[in-house]
């Protein structure tokens, strides 16, 4: 349990290994831990010189032989602080880098260089939902597989939708399925528009969000692609548009 532990804390298997045997043997050679760990001498030798050099061993020679030995295990909480202090400057030092860094990712965008994101599975799929949330748009439009997304996402009574209904004042949906027109036209904030599946089947679903185009692909696996594009999504939001005022009918 005790090497598991260690592991935990930032260990590695063999480091845990020749940590523990070092408490248990106190002073000893590497020939002596190379034997109670079962590890080669080389890579014992490694790993407590790299024990020395953050402050967690040292060594002494008594006769012919070195000699290694551990420091307390309080030492650890000691290195423990010490790695606190210096992440929480690396978070101040990104934090005066952070503008900086969005200027330049801006720069990008407006230079007409789409951002192209890939995921896979639910945890995509969540991703791009939180990313809707704080993108903080007032009107999501999307084409959607109307079958694929129940048999994926069956409706529940406080699903992911409801939580975007929360977040979002207008949600427009043009969407397809074999069983007709399923949902209803209006339900602030969900309006619809049914397209017949037999004459214009989709097979994918797209959510269209500020100046982003998130695709999702169902079939074998769960794909999602996210283009972050303002001229990409203009084009798209004008072809959704065009088809839902056709369909207001």
């Amino acid at each position: 349990m005790l090497l598991q532990d260690l592991q935990k804390i930032g260990f590695s298997d063999k480091e845990a290994a020749c940590y523990l045997a070092s408490l248990e043997l106190g002073p000893a050679t590497i020939l002596e831990i190379s034997r109670q760990t079962k590890i080669k001498r080389p890579t014992v030798y490694v790993i407590i010189e790299g024990f020395i050099k953050k402050g967690l061993a040292s060594s002494f020679e008594k006769g012919k032989k070195r000699y290694f030995t551990v420091e307390s295990p309080g030492r650890l909480l000691t290195l423990f602080n010490l790695k606190e202090r210096e992440l929480e400057e690396q978070k101040r030092e990104f934090s005066t880098l952070l503008p900086e860094l969005k200027q330049v990712y801006s720069s990008g965008l407006i230079q007409g260089k789409p951002v192209v994101k890939f995921f896979e599975g639910k945890e995509g799929i969540e991703a791009v939902r939180q990313d809707i949330i704080q993108t903080k748009t007032k009107l999501l439009r999307e084409f959607t597989s109307l079958d694929d997304a129940y048999d994926y996402f069956p409706p529940k009574s406080n699903d992911h939708r409801k939580e975007m209904a929360k977040k979002i004042e207008e949600v427009r949906t043009i969407y397809t399925s074999k069983k007709g027109i399923t949902l209803p036209k209006e339900q602030s904030p969900y309006f619809s528009r049914p397209l017949s599946f037999t004459q214009f089947p989709f097979f994918c679903d797209f959510v269209s969000y500020g100046n982003k185009i998130a695709f999702l692909a169902y079939k074998e696996k769960l794909i999602e692609v996210v283009i972050e594009n303002e001229s990409i999504a203009k084009t798209i939001n004008s072809i959704f548009d065009y088809l839902w005022e056709k369909e207001k009918g």
